[in-house]
Parts: C-alpha cells; sequence; structure tokens
C-alpha cells in the first residue's frame, strides 16, 4: 500500500485536469440546449395526467385476478382467497386497480373501498375506520365464517370481490401501526365467502412481510410488468401531438418526434421499465 501511494498522489493532477476538460467539454456541448416553452409544459402536463394505466399494466392485472378467482371457486376450502397486486411506489395501483377490474368482472359483485382515503396518525383509528368500512353492520364483531361461494352457486349468487385498492394507508411504521394489516389478515382468512384484491408498492409489502409475516395469509402476488420500450411507445402515442393554448386566443400544435427503436429502448432502459418515470422523462 505505501508503494502504491505516491503512484496515486503522482496521478491526481492528471485525474483532476481530465475531469475539467470532461465538464467543459459537456457544458460546451449543452450551450446549444434551449428550455422547453412553459405553454409546451402546461398543455403536456394535463395531457399526461389523464392518460389510462398502460393497457400491459391492466392486462396483467385482469388475467392474474381472473385466474386466482377461478381457483378459488373451485377449491373455496383450500385454495387463496385473495391476490395482492404489487407495483412501483411512484405509480398508482389504486388507479390501475380500479381502472382494470371496475368493467371488467362483469360476473361478480365487484366493490371498492377505501378510495381517497388517508390513514390517521392514530394507528387505532386506522382498524376502527377499516372495522367500519369492511363490515359496517358489525362494527365490533368478529367476521363470521361464511359458506363459499362456487361455480355452482353463481345461478343463485354472484360471487363478491372486495378490492383495497393501497394496503399503505392500512398502517403505520410505529408501534402497533399494524394493528389494521392484522385486522385484515383475520378477515381474509375467516370470511372465506368473498374474494380478495389488494393493491401495494413493493417497499411498503417487504416492510409488512417482515414485521407481520404477511405472505403467509395473503398468499398469492402478482408483480406488475416492466414495460418496454415498444409497450412506452403505444402507451404515450397521444402525446407526441399536443395542442397549445396562446394568449391571442389561437392554439399551436406540436409534434414531437417519435424516435426510433433505439430511443424507446433506451428510454425504458433509463427508466427501469417503470412507466410513469418514462413518461415525466
Amino acid at each position: 500500500m505505501r508503494k502504491e501511494l505516491p503512484a496515486l498522489v503522482r496521478s491526481l493532477p492528471h485525474w483532476l485536469a481530465n475531469q475539467w476538460f470532461l465538464s467543459r467539454a459537456a457544458a460546451e456541448d449543452d450551450d446549444h440546449l434551449t428550455a422547453i416553452p412553459a405553454g409546451i409544459i402546461q398543455a403536456l402536463t394535463p395531457k399526461l395526467q389523464s392518460l389510462p394505466t398502460p393497457h400491459q399494466h391492466q392486462e396483467a392485472i385482469q388475467l392474474s385476478t381472473r385466474a386466482a378467482l377461478k381457483a378459488w371457486q373451485a377449491n373455496p376450502e383450500t385454495a387463496s382467497n385473495c391476490l395482492v397486486v404489487l407495483g412501483s411506489p411512484v405509480e398508482s395501483t389504486a388507479l390501475m386497480l380500479k381502472e382494470s377490474l371496475q368493467n371488467y368482472l362483469l360476473d361478480c359483485d365487484v366493490r371498492f373501498f377505501l378510495s381517497g382515503y388517508q390513514r390517521s396518525a392514530d394507528p387505532l383509528d386506522i382498524t376502527g375506520h377499516l372495522q367500519r368500512e369492511l363490515v359496517p353492520d358489525q362494527e365490533h364483531a368478529p367476521p363470521e365464517t361464511k359458506v363459499p361461494v362456487t361455480q355452482t352457486d353463481l345461478h343463485e349468487s354472484l360471487p363478491r370481490v372486495n378490492v383495497i385498492p393501497s394496503l399503505e394507508q392500512c398502517f403505520l411504521r410505529c408501534i402497533q401501526g399494524w394493528e389494521g394489516i392484522e385486522y385484515l389478515q383475520n378477515l381474509v382468512t375467516q370470511d372465506t365467502a368473498r374474494f380478495w384484491v389488494f393493491g401495494c408498492n413493493h417497499w411498503a409489502w417487504a416492510f409488512l412481510d417482515k414485521v407481520s409475516q404477511i405472505g403467509a395469509y395473503l398468499e398469492q402476488t402478482q408483480t406488475l410488468p416492466e414495460l418496454s420500450g415498444e409497450a412506452l411507445l403505444q402507451w404515450l402515442q397521444p402525446m407526441l401531438t399536443t395542442e397549445v393554448k396562446r394568449p391571442d386566443d389561437q392554439s399551436l400544435e406540436v409534434h414531437i418526434a417519435a424516435g426510433d427503436e433505439a430511443y424507446w429502448k433506451s428510454l425504458a432502459s433509463l427508466a427501469g421499465g417503470n412507466a410513469h418515470t418514462a413518461a415525466y422523462l
């Protein structure tokens, strides 16, 4: 190590000079770049926010939900009666579940819960809210075990599917903070007459599995797939032509270059296949 140190010291000036030349070259390359006009940003933002969730994500949710639902109906006493959809922390899994399932399971009684719910700072309030919303007629009673709905019962009753869009809103990272999760675990395992679909991001799921072994109760998971460059192009296609309003009450149509296959492949790689990140890039 002592022999190597003088060599490192001697090479330091050369390395610093090289870094200075590289940074200067990068700055000169950026001199010709111009900031995007504010009007275009203002026009793109609402259009970006109004995009539907990617088709590939909706399809993954629909197929996995249908498969899990059929398995449960065929063997209600042994098959799991729930599915957890895992997504990125920066994407709205709740919105994906709603757009994927609200008009898909037409042969089921699909009900969405906790839409827009913001958890309380008091963990006991979370459990109380879950009880009031999920079991309104039995606020303080334990869930009653019911006979599962099977394929042979479909002529008499539609299968009930309860959708909890965001498990992140059902717990706090503190002492007694995951009592709401424990309540949900018990409810799902005891109330076998219903099928449950949950949304959760990867980070929250990893934490919950560590502190409460949630994976032992909610066994089936579906991870949303990463989007390829081709999928991103298909999803962002409506953004490539944008109408910009001008102060003189006239509009300007802006066309964004679609780029080639290599561009979209690079975008997908840079965004890690994440739709939300790619859209803003």
